[in-house]
């Protein structure tokens, strides 16, 4: 078992964390801390080794992500065992983004982040 895991996350500039939004595995998840971010905390919880575990959240994305490609990098950490990074990225144009169908008509963006609890 990992105890006590939790979830280091970077948003890209001009991206907010909506507050309410983060599921562990589709479950509600307590909000992180660091507020709307940039710099985010979850925290996990015990996680069985070899375990897949999805945290997914939504952010708006706000004028200062304009004309930039943003990219999301998190990290989990129980104790002394770190995950790889894992990261994903966009790219923001004026007006539009260039994954339009992902956004619902709030204009909120899903994130979501996969690991795979250690093995040893």
């Amino acid at each position: 078992m990992l105890a006590n895991t939790l979830v280091n996350d970077r948003l890209p500039a001009g991206f907010v964390y909506v507050s309410g939004s983060a599921r562990l595995n589709g479950a509600p998840l307590a909000d992180p801390a660091g507020g709307g971010g940039p710099a985010l905390r979850f925290s996990l919880g015990g996680l069985v080794k070899g375990a897949q575990a999805t945290l997914s959240y939504r952010v708006r994305v706000g004028v200062g992500a304009q004309g930039t490609t943003g990219v999301n990098a998190a990290q989990a950490v129980s104790g002394g065992v770190v995950s790889n990074r894992a990261s994903a990225s966009v790219q923001v144009k004026r007006r539009s983004v260039c994954c339009r169908g992902l956004s619902d008509r709030q204009g909120l963006w899903p994130i979501a982040m996969q690991w795979r609890a250690g093995s040893g």
